[in-house]
């Protein structure tokens, strides 16, 4: 999946390597943004496009329900990125918000995760700038780039131990961004899909009319 948004792409060797180093610069400024002197810019000359606007388009907002299911689905995935105890334990939370985690409380027999206020705060702001940039653009290759850049211009909160917080709050960034790409897509080819598979309803009430006047002149 990865490979597919900043990945190589046969014949384009030379501007896939921009691409995927644009990317790691975009993720370390994200992760490091105090230092604002040499700050990446969207590098539009490898295929990737600008997605400043002059106007803000009003965009899809997800439900903090939602956003709690996404930022618990990350507290588990974080098993798999890292080892480190203290790093798991501060991704989640004893503590259920009511309204924040109802969908959790309702849900969950053991297998949902209640994420740290931190994690929570993290995943909401990367949904956001993600939002933006598809409420400004259509969804396509570029999406997760215009969102790492947007979100590489703000201070974004880390989360892990000290030790780890630059490293596992980049490794979500990145896995968060991606995923949440390939799952709007997802949705979007298919309701694109069942839109085309729609019959035509205006073609079948022209055709009955026809038919309609048809019988009346004949009589």
């Amino acid at each position: 999946m990865m490979e597919a948004l900043v990945g190589p792409t046969e014949g384009q060797d030379d501007r896939s390597s921009s691409r995927a180093k644009q990317w790691e610069s975009l993720l370390d400024k994200s992760i490091g943004n105090n230092v604002g002197e040499d700050d990446p810019q969207l590098d539009t000359s490898n295929g990737v496009t600008d997605y400043e606007t002059d106007h803000e388009y009003e965009r899809a907002e997800t439900p903090s329900e939602a956003q709690s299911l996404f930022a618990g689905f990350i507290a588990r995935k974080i098993d798999g990125f890292t080892l480190c105890p203290a790093c798991r334990l501060s991704c989640r939370s004893e503590n259920v918000h009511e309204d924040r985690d109802r969908a959790i409380a309702l849900l969950t027999r053991g297998s949902l995760i209640v994420p740290s206020d931190n994690l929570f705060a993290l995943t909401k702001l990367l949904e956001d700038q993600l939002q933006k940039v598809i409420g400004n653009h259509s969804l396509n290759q570029d999406t997760v780039f215009q969102a790492l850049y947007k979100v590489s211009q703000i201070k974004i909160p880390l989360i892990g131990c000290n030790d780890h917080a630059e490293s596992l709050s980049k490794t979500v960034l990145q896995y968060y961004l991606v995923t949440r790409a390939s799952q709007m897509a997802k949705v979007y080819n298919r309701l694109n899909n069942e839109k085309k598979k729609k019959p035509n309803n205006v073609g079948r009430i022209r055709g009955c009319v026809s038919y309609m006047l048809h019988c009346t002149i004949s009589t």
